[in-house]
């Protein structure tokens, strides 16, 4: 296919595109880095860490809850006044979900949340002292070096980006090319299939985090009525004609999806994107 249409430039290996909701990885790898550094426990309160404006309703949910995504938090892609061409402070951020009722009470269910992983951006950069971008790039990025992986900056020049597209009444139109740094945590993340591939092998074979950090973050959502959900931290794991894999998806706004399989008996990953 193209990279993009009005140029008719073809797709490659090398071309770059957004990888949506698997950057929570990155996220949940912060995370367990900064717990390596005695500097968050996944029981604390995320009150703890959030800005002072954060609702007492938010007191029993845990770091923990944001990343199996058993908080309760409706999702804030729900909220008409949100803007992907405006940037948003913390306290901002949690002005614009903090209104929603809490679903259910911590660990009662499972629910995929999009505002969870925003709020685990926020935490990072309180127990880092660091912008959360700058985390993952001094901790991550700089530690596996490869190429194409970044956070997305439209006003960067990134060699080989595609252009993403949404369909609209049957007719191709370009994506929101905005992206605000808030919600980074949760889908911000640019890469080539390639790299993106190698960023699986690298995070599930243990060159990030130590394999304790890692088991924690594989093992299944357990609920508090016994029930075990298949999603750990940011990966879900599933069986196919017997083989045990490891899976996540994605997709943006601004016109791009993306999925992963990886087979950990084989050592296989299975990267796919599109425009």
């Amino acid at each position: 296919g193209f990279a993009n249409l009005e140029l008719r430039v073809p797709a490659t290996q090398d071309t770059v595109y957004e990888i949506g909701s698997i950057s929570k990885q990155f996220a949940s790898e912060a995370v367990m880095l900064l717990v390596e550094d005695g500097k968050i426990n996944l029981d604390d309160p995320i009150n703890k860490y959030l800005p002072a404006n954060a609702p007492e309703t938010w007191q029993k949910i845990t770091v923990r809850d944001l990343l199996n995504h058993t908080s309760g938090l409706k999702d804030w892609t729900e909220i008409k006044e949100f803007s992907y061409r405006r940037e948003y402070s913390a306290e901002e951020f949690v002005d614009l979900v903090k209104p929603f009722p809490v679903l259910f009470e911590p660990k009662n269910n499972w629910s995929y949340s999009n505002t969870n992983l925003p709020l685990i951006g926020i935490i990072v950069e309180k127990a880092s002292g660091k912008t959360f971008e700058d985390f993952v790039v001094e901790r991550i990025f700089k530690l596996l070096n490869f190429p194409t992986i970044r956070f997305k900056h439209q006003e960067d020049i990134v060699p080989n980006r595609a252009t993403g597209y949404v369909l609209r009444n049957d007719v191709w139109k370009n994506g929101e090319p905005f992206r605000p740094k808030v919600i980074a945590a949760s889908g911000g993340i640019l890469a080539s299939a390639v790299d993106l591939a190698r960023w699986w092998e690298a995070a599930l074979q243990g060159r990030v985090v130590k394999q304790q950090s890692l088991e924690q973050m594989l093992k299944p959502t357990k609920l508090n009525d016994g029930r075990n959900i298949t999603h750990g931290f940011a990966f879900f794991t599933n069986t196919f004609n017997g083989n045990t894999f490891i899976s996540h998806a994605g997709s943006t706004v601004g016109g791009f999806g993306s999925m992963v399989y990886y087979f950990p008996k084989d050592k296989l990953a299975v990267a796919v994107i599109g425009n």
